[in-house]
């Protein structure tokens, strides 16, 4: 029985001790205020055993007599608070993330007078904001992301912009809209939330149990906003496209900091830009006359500007389709060229009535070339872009001219070049700096010449005077070295009458001018030790009204290497679609020959040979019936024969248009011919009428042999320039050569040069 009763008791112990660890275990967490410590004489309470930096925490003494007390942090002791006649007080967490201490001490009215202590305190690590990415973008969305490093469990938690919308970021992840047009820069992005904070705690006596800790938070980050798209110059190098021209357009970026990389440009496909940001867009031949055409382009670029994020910038571009008429015929020697190559260009105006007075020529983005006049002709070297791109590029020009009526105009244009890929090719000589002319008191330097892609700017004067215009003529508008040149100076000016002038090459004496029938010539020599190429020639001009006026020629030095220059002539300078142009080629140099030629109505035309009629070699080249109106292009090709070997050398010449419209009679017999006999009846009553005018003409031309003047009058009109003088006054102002062509009712008088 003793042993049993034992065994009973140590039985029921056991289980009694089991049952009080279950209970222990299970319990549930204490509520806040928390009992932290309990000495017997005071006992300490905290609303909180762990907390954020910034929280605050309330801990308050129960103790028969205090006079006073002091509670503060172990990693802050400056920071204590007193009681003061109060059983509590308030602190701040302070910062410094971990397990921590906070001191207490009370001064009671009995024995033991001073009391302490300590409890343990957790400080929780700041949750923080991270907003990606680090530049925010107009329009498009950004990404916040919590760093929560303590795990708190988030029962609120909320994301806004200042002003803008808000999103929910209990997960610790929100994405946020960005508006196109932000309330400020940097945006403020703040994170509000409420959190609770499970963790284990041992309080006085027992053992651990998991406590929760609430409290709430907020932070706030400024994000830079990336500066807004770049503005870039889409500048159409035409107001208007034209069938089977390209359409030139140039980028330039308008924003500091921004530096064009390349771009596109779709119409029928994709057009890259070259380097310097232009890009040639062709236009078909066969596009509608009237409509508009629309071109999407896409800039890429790089930035140096903070938060870039750089990307395409895109936009349209909209050009009417016009078929306009040329007012220059243009000559290109030669067809295509690569980055770097000469290109020579000459102008002619269509309207024989009509004067040029200066012109140039540019590609886009690539230096001007003004024009220089030899007797034959007006002309520019100008050089194709180093960094032009292989595929059609455009060659534009521009002209000053006089027309009948003595009314200024300023034509311009352009025509299409083929540019070839780049084939490394062995430096030349630099160019020679000209010589420089002792001032004579009356000419002045003409201005640099500049381009719409260079412009120069222009000195405002009071009282700006009007110059007078000169031009040099070389004759002739290349020569060899030890070769004799002549350079005439003549005034475009009426009115102007020339005192004086001078020529002369780098490194050789200057030439002065003898007058000659009101112009003055000087006679120069190309240096015998000149280089093939560009040698400077400068000459200037004195006037009687004091002005005066100057320039500098790059005059071109022949030898090896370098192609003669052809002179095309076109018959009829305005061509109709269906009907052929006569194409003449010339080479003034007369060490040179011509061997053969061809040419051809491009893009798709057939070659047609030349033929020599005793007169020069000439090609018959047919005009498509669909050609459009506007512009044509016409190749050309040239063999010839010379002492330093034979050679060829091809070009491109453009001619107006006038687009097909059928005679009355074609329409008249497409219309009717298909409705019988009654057309018939009709047709044969033409052709009597048609007999009948024969016979009328036939009488009026036996009526001319008789009498050579019978049915013609002259109509007299004043041509630009100066007045004719008789020409026994050698030093008279230049008078025009003139050619009376005799036509059937109103006649005309052409100025073919003055002499």
């Amino acid at each position: 029985m003793g042993f049993l009763a034992r065994l009973t008791r140590t039985t029921l112990a056991v289980l009694a001790f089991a049952a009080a660890g279950t209970v222990n275990a299970a319990r549930v967490a204490p509520e806040p205020p928390f009992t932290v410590d309990d000495t017997g004489i005071v006992q300490v309470t905290a609303t909180r055993v762990a907390g954020m930096p910034g929280e605050t925490v309330t801990v308050a003494f129960t103790v028969k007599y205090m006079s006073n007390c002091e509670v503060y942090f172990a990693t802050a002791p400056r920071d204590a608070k007193f009681c003061r006649g109060r059983n509590a007080v308030t602190l701040a967490v302070p910062e410094g993330a971990g397990p921590t201490q906070v001191m207490w001490r009370v001064a009671a009215d009995q024995e033991p007078q001073y009391l302490s202590g300590d409890f343990a305190f957790t400080v929780l690590a700041k949750v923080t904001a991270t907003v990606k990415p680090d530049f925010a973008e107009r329009g498009k969305q950004i990404s916040v992301t919590l760093d929560n490093p303590d795990a708190l469990e988030f029962s609120s938690c909320t994301v806004r912009l200042r002003d803008g919308e808000a999103a929910a970021c209990d997960t610790g992840v929100a994405v946020l809209p960005v508006p196109a047009n932000p309330p400020g820069d940097p945006l403020v992005v703040s994170v509000d939330f409420a959190y609770t904070y499970r963790h284990d705690y041992t309080f006085p006596d027992q053992s651990p149990v998991t406590v929760k800790d609430t409290g709430a938070g907020r932070d706030s980050v400024r994000v830079p906003l990336s500066p807004p798209l770049p503005v870039f110059d889409a500048q159409p190098q035409t107001r208007t496209a034209a069938p089977g021209l390209p359409f030139v357009v140039v980028f330039q970026s308008l924003t500091p900091g921004v530096t064009f990389k390349d771009c596109v440009v779709r119409f029928h496909g994709e057009v890259r830009c070259s380097p310097s940001g232009v890009a040639v867009v062709d236009i078909p031949r066969d596009t509608a006359v009237g409509s508009t055409i629309a071109m999407h382009w896409q800039v890429f670029y790089t930035s140096t500007r903070p938060g870039e994020l750089p990307g395409p910038v895109e936009g349209d571009i909209k050009a009417k389709v016009v078929a306009s008429q040329p007012d220059v015929i243009v000559t290109v020697q030669p067809a295509q060229g690569e980055p770097g190559d000469e290109v020579t260009v000459a102008l002619q105006p269509v309207d024989e009535d009509v004067t040029l007075l200066d012109c140039m020529t540019f590609f886009p983005h690539g230096p001007g070339a003004i024009c220089q006049r030899s007797p034959e002709r007006w002309f520019t070297r100008t050089i194709v872009p180093p960094d032009a791109l292989p595929g059609i590029a455009l060659l534009r020009w521009g002209v000053t001219s006089l027309t009948a009526g003595e009314r200024r105009a300023t034509p311009t244009g352009g025509v299409p070049f083929k540019v070839l890929k780049r084939v490394d090719k062995p430096t030349t000589k630099p160019p020679v700096d000209g010589p420089s002319l002792p001032p004579t008191g009356g000419p002045t330097p003409p201005p640099t010449a500049s381009t719409p892609d260079n412009p120069q700017e222009q000195q405002t004067q009071t009282t700006p005077p009007v110059p007078p215009v000169f031009v040099a003529v070389t004759d002739p508008e290349g020569a060899d070295p030890g070769q004799p040149v002549s350079v005439t100076i003549q005034p475009l000016t009426a009115g102007t009458t020339i005192t004086g002038c001078r020529a002369a090459f780098d490194g050789t004496e200057t030439a002065t001018c003898r007058p000659a029938g009101g112009n003055w010539t000087a006679r120069v020599t190309v240096p015998d030790n000149a280089a093939p190429g560009d040698l400077p020639l400068q000459w200037d001009v004195t006037d009687t009204g004091g002005q005066g006026g100057g320039g500098t020629i790059n005059y071109r030095v022949l030898g090896a290497g370098i192609p003669p220059q052809v002179r095309v002539v076109l018959d009829p300078t305005e061509a109709k679609a269906g009907g052929n142009v006569k194409v003449t080629p010339y080479i003034d140099d007369k060490t040179v020959t011509i061997t053969g030629c061809r040419a051809a109505y491009l893009p798709d035309g057939k070659l047609a040979e030349c033929h020599n009629d005793g007169r020069g070699w000439v090609a018959d080249v047919p005009l498509p019936q669909d050609a459009p109106g506007g512009s044509a292009t016409l190749f050309w090709r040239v063999a010839y024969a010379r002492s330093g070997g034979d050679g060829a050398t091809d070009g491109n010449v453009t001619i107006p248009v006038v687009a097909d419209q059928r005679s009355w009679w074609d329409k008249l017999v497409g219309v009717l011919w298909p409705r019988g006999a009654g057309a018939l009846g009709l047709l044969t009553a033409l052709a009597v009428a048609g007999y009948q005018g024969w016979r009328r003409r036939q009488r009026a031309l036996r009526q001319e042999r008789d009498d050579p003047a019978a049915g013609f009058s002259v109509d007299l009109k004043r041509l630009p320039g100066a007045t004719a003088t008789t020409t026994g006054d050698g030093d008279a102002p230049p008078r025009l050569v003139v050619r009376l062509t005799l036509h059937r009712g109103v006649s005309y008088i052409r100025g073919e040069e003055r002499r």
